[in-house]
């Protein structure tokens, strides 16, 4: 296989905008540490096809605008994504207009579990986390509903750790690194968790609007690929859950 780094820290290589970026292992989409600083791609290609993008940060462009696109979808045109800091300095001062959604995840006060089912022996399973709960509170702070988000790129295989050097250092790399994408990945984690936090949220009462997945849109080529392979019971019980998708 055979990989090419085409976003360092969320510009081109070598760009000049992404210097203070670099300098400081800052992630320009969340504005917080990169969660890869070791190689800081967000985004690589393969000898064919599209631009692919392999870090979740880079689904958070535009100030999390995928967020807000979700909740306007669920809640409506004027909903408003707020912290669960913000949300409780305006109900404290009485301030709430009934069109705040509260936004739970990494970075605006920590991704929430889901419940846990009993086991046979009466233990407690291991426990899940989606990546996004966005609720929906009223004029008096009331949970209205909630829906969750999913966040899912593409692991590497391999290592392009020559291409991140010469790009930390400021030079031009030529040619392509060993690497390659972890399709395989997509069907031993994604699609298993995915199944298992959708059936699980079907379970409450206030989740009407299911699970939403924000992924590339290969991946979700892939998905849709892996899963046309299953007998149609099994198809359409996977497929309940809603998705969204966001391209390079």
């Amino acid at each position: 296989m055979a990989l090419q780094i085409v976003e360092f820290f969320g510009f081109e290589p070598l760009r000049p905008e992404a210097r203070p970026f670099i300098a400081d292992t800052r992630c320009p989409f969340t504005e917080l540490g990169c969660i890869k600083p070791n190689h800081g791609a967000c985004s690589v290609r393969q000898t064919s096809g599209d631009a692919i993008i392999c870090c979740p940060n880079r689904m958070y462009e535009g100030k999390y605008a995928a967020l807000s696109e979700i909740a306007a979808e669920v809640f409506g045109p004027g909903s408003e994504l707020v912290s669960a800091v913000e949300a409780r300095a305006r109900s404290n001062s009485k301030n709430l207009t009934g069109n705040e959604v509260v936004a739970f995840g990494k970075g605006w006060g920590g991704e929430l579990p889901l419940p846990r089912p009993k086991r046979s022996d009466g233990g407690s399973s291991g426990a899940y986390y989606v990546d996004w709960i966005l609720a929906k509170i009223d004029a008096s702070g009331h949970l209205e509903e909630f829906t969750a988000l999913e966040v899912q790129t593409i692991d590497t295989t391999g290592s392009y750790k020559d291409q991140a050097n010469a790009y930390f250092a400021g030079k031009k790399f030529s040619g392509w690194s060993k690497a390659g994408m972890n399709w395989e990945n997509v069907n031993k984690r994604i699609l298993p968790q995915l199944i298992y936090k959708g059936h699980v949220l079907r379970r409450e009462a206030k989740c009407s609007k299911g699970l939403f997945f924000i992924c590339p849109k290969q991946v979700y080529d892939k998905i849709r690929q892996r899963l046309v392979t299953c007998s149609p019971d099994c198809y359409q019980s996977e497929v309940e859950s809603r998705s969204f998708m966001m391209g390079v």
